[in-house]
């Protein structure tokens, strides 16, 4: 029978981990992830919505200190008062995540095309391992190369390394102003190619998505662009040329410029993990030369599908369980890895050759040598 725990400190954690020698510990925050661990029926579980809270916020140095079981909406409102925020652009934030969770997600929102991913603005980290030893990695730093960087490899270990206490994160000043351009396009083919070309253009582009619409060969490109009023006028200018001869709409910076992203972020292909139903969530890392090979599958399957970071991410919603079986034989032959996120009905909770598994299975032996934290 599951239990769960609730520590309201880190030597409390500690001494809930060694009591708990021999069972299964699953470390959560706000819950918007919890299909990941449903086959733990017996586990522990240690909620960290205790152990919330700014430990260190200096604006001027441009990091932040949080403890785990902070709100990722209450360090938003902690940034925005001092005009700052996450680059990397964490999704799910009214949903309830938490700092760690989005830590151990590894997951980035469609920003992440201009200023990189979590693991570029992780800079510390404390945690409990699994001998309920209490260990800080990295430093407030940008630079640091001192040890092995395990703020790094905590990033999308889902929880497999230890349980997270804080979090040291570089941010940014938020950007003065936004603009999208939406325009549909002939076929994925011609979408490759405009990308390829966007991609070597000395542009601000903030975000790269786009859509291929059932039924058609049609694909619905959005670029997202970020500047000065100045800066935006230019900017636009360059991709209606080269967009030439498509005709855009653009969404100036406003409320449904940013409701749009917010949705594509939080609710991908319109599903909310928090709701039951809606299909299986699947996210893959991908590559635009794989597309293709991809697509060819997906497409005859009649599978939603929205692709993100210039291609190279892919949100797929499979209503027929059935499909996760073919889906998983194309992930292998083309090399390409998927996690789900939201189940609906198949066994299978990883897809391709996850070859970075026995790599990161020595890491774990290292930080958890009684096996107590549950992998997936």
């Amino acid at each position: 029978m599951a239990k769960t725990l609730c520590p309201a400190d880190v030597e409390e954690l500690q001494e809930m981990v060694r009591a708990t020698s021999g069972s299964k510990l699953i470390p959560f925050g706000g819950k918007t992830k919890m299909d990941w661990f449903t086959q733990w029926d017996s586990a522990t579980w240690i909620d960290m919505k205790r152990c919330f809270g700014v430990v260190d916020y200096q604006p001027s140095d441009f990091t932040i200190t949080v403890s785990a079981g902070t709100l990722l909406s209450d360090l938003k409102k902690e940034l925005d008062a001092s005009g700052q925020f996450m680059p990397f652009d964490p999704p799910w934030i009214e949903a309830g995540s938490t700092v760690g969770g989005m830590v151990s997600t590894g997951v980035n929102g469609p920003c992440k095309q201009l200023w990189g991913g979590i693991r570029d603005f992780i800079l510390a980290i404390e945690f409990v391992d699994g001998q309920g030893d209490f260990i800080r990695a990295g430093a407030r730093v940008v630079k640091n190369a001192a040890g092995f960087d395990l703020p790094k490899y905590s990033v999308g270990a889902q929880g497999q390394f230890g349980i997270l206490t804080s979090v040291t994160l570089k941010v940014f000043p938020r950007p003065r102003g936004w603009r999208t351009l939406c325009v549909r396009l002939p076929s994925m083919e011609r979408c490759l190619k405009i990308v390829s070309t966007l991609g070597s253009q000395p542009m601000d582009i903030a975000a790269l998505d786009f859509d291929p619409i059932l039924r058609t060969r049609e694909v619905d490109l959005f670029v997202r662009i970020v500047g000065s009023q100045k800066g935006l006028q230019s900017t636009s200018k360059r991709l209606e040329d080269l967009l030439t001869p498509f005709v855009p709409e653009w969404i100036d910076g406003s409320d449904e410029e940013q409701s749009m992203w917010d949705d594509r972020r939080d609710r991908p292909l319109g599903v909310n993990l928090k709701e039951p139903g809606g299909g299986e969530l699947w996210r893959i890392t991908c590559s635009p030369s794989r597309i293709p090979k991809l697509e060819s599958l997906l497409d005859r399957e009649g599978v939603l599908r929205q692709y993100s970071h210039s291609g190279n991410s892919v949100w797929v919603l499979l209503e027929d369980p059935s499909t996760a079986d073919l889906l998983h034989s194309t992930c292998l032959q083309t090399q390409l890895d998927g996690l789900k996120f939201k189940h609906g009905g198949s066994t299978m909770r990883r897809l391709g050759p996850q070859s970075e598994i026995n790599y990161w299975n020595r890491v774990r032996r290292a930080l958890d040598q009684e096996h107590s934290f549950a992998t997936w």
